[in-house]
């Protein structure tokens, strides 16, 4: 895996996804997120309103579970 050394250090998401339950069914806030980032580094995501930002750095923090992934 491309960044492998830098997950002890850093932020590493892999195939992170959250579902919530809904009327009738499921609604995906986040699927399949994966990011590699070294200790230190500045990372933004911009994206529009809505998407799962705040949701995946919920589950980064441990706030939220993941319904599939892993968030570390």
């Amino acid at each position: 895996m491309i960044g492998a050394a830098l997950a002890p250090d850093g932020v590493r998401l892999e195939g992170l996804s959250k579902r919530y339950p809904v009327r009738g069914g499921t609604l995906d806030a986040a699927s399949g997120i994966d990011l590699i980032t070294p200790k230190g580094d500045f990372v933004t995501r911009l994206e529009p309103s809505s998407c799962g930002k705040s949701t995946v750095l919920r589950m980064l923090a441990g706030l939220d579970d993941a319904a599939e992934g892993d968030a570390r």
